[in-house]
């Protein structure tokens, strides 16, 4: 997926964002 996350965003919120956006598809 070629989502840009903000510098300094936590890797377990960015897990969480991968997954909802894979959920989408």
């Amino acid at each position: 997926l070629g989502v840009r996350f903000p510098p300094g965003l936590p890797s377990w919120l960015r897990f969480l964002v991968k997954r909802e956006l894979s959920g989408f598809g």
